[in-house]
C-alpha cells in the first residue's frame, strides 16, 4: 500500500496585480490500495489576477496502456514506460542528477523492473 499527500498553496499578496498563476498536481494510482489526498489551495489578495488549479488522481490511463501493448509491449512493459515517463516530468527538473536517478531506481524497483533492487 502506498500514500501521498500533496498541499501546495499559490500566495498572491496586494502588492501582486496581473499575477498569472497556475498550480497542478497529477497522480497515477498502481494498485488497488495506494491512496492519494491532494489539497491544492490558492490565497489571493490582490484582485487584478489570474489564477487556478487542478488534481488529478487516477490509475495508468488504459487507452495508453493499449495503444502500446498494440505497438507489441508486455502490459507490465506498456505500464514501466507510462509510469517512467510520467516520473520523468518530474525528475527532469530536479537539479541535483544523483538524487533523481535514485528516485527513478526506486519507482522502477516498486515496479518489478527485473535487475533493479534499490530500497529506500
Amino acid at each position: 500500500a502506498s500514500q501521498a499527500v500533496y498541499s501546495g498553496n499559490i500566495i498572491v499578496d496586494e502588492a501582486a496585480q496581473k499575477t498569472d498563476a497556475y498550480q497542478t498536481n497529477r497522480n497515477f494510482l498502481l494498485d488497488d490500495s495506494s491512496e492519494v489526498v491532494s489539497i491544492p489551495q490558492l490565497e489571493i489578495k490582490a484582485d487584478d489576477v489570474k489564477c487556478s488549479h487542478g488534481s488529478t488522481i487516477s490509475p495508468v490511463p488504459e487507452d495508453q496502456r493499449f495503444y502500446l501493448m498494440s505497438r507489441g509491449l508486455r502490459p507490465e512493459v506498456a505500464e514501466h514506460v507510462l509510469v517512467t515517463s510520467f516520473l520523468h516530468e518530474v525528475t527532469s527538473r530536479v537539479t541535483l542528477p544523483k538524487v533523481a536517478e535514485y528516485v527513478e531506481r526506486i519507482v522502477q524497483a516498486k515496479l518489478g523492473v527485473p535487475g533493479v533492487t534499490e530500497k529506500l
